[in-house]
């Protein structure tokens, strides 16, 4: 795949500044609407564009792909029964029951 990510389409949206350091982000879900399996990426780019770009010096600190937030923890059961449950009736009317183990 080639996908072509520009620094100004960033979360930040600002163009670069010379002398100067900034922080880029991409979600993800712009390489997954370009059809990017990113499962399988391996290996990043970064290129500097060409004619106002040529001859461009630039330095990179700590490219990743990371999840920004931790996923919530998922509880299943927590000593009472969860309104969702209703569709776990099994029999079309049951009444189901907390038993004690």
């Amino acid at each position: 795949y080639r996908v072509v990510v520009k620094l100004n389409t960033s979360t930040e949206a600002l163009d670069p500044v010379v002398g100067g350091w900034l922080t880029y982000r991409s979600p993800v879900r712009t390489l997954l609407h370009a059809g990017v399996a990113v499962s399988a990426i391996d290996g990043i780019m970064i290129i500097p564009a060409g004619g106002p770009g040529e001859g461009a010096g630039y330095r990179i600190d700590n490219a990743r792909i990371y999840a920004p937030q931790p996923q919530a923890d998922l509880t299943l059961f927590a000593d009472s029964v969860p309104d969702q449950w209703s569709i776990w009736d099994c029999c079309a009317g049951s009444t189901p029951t907390v038993e004690p183990d």
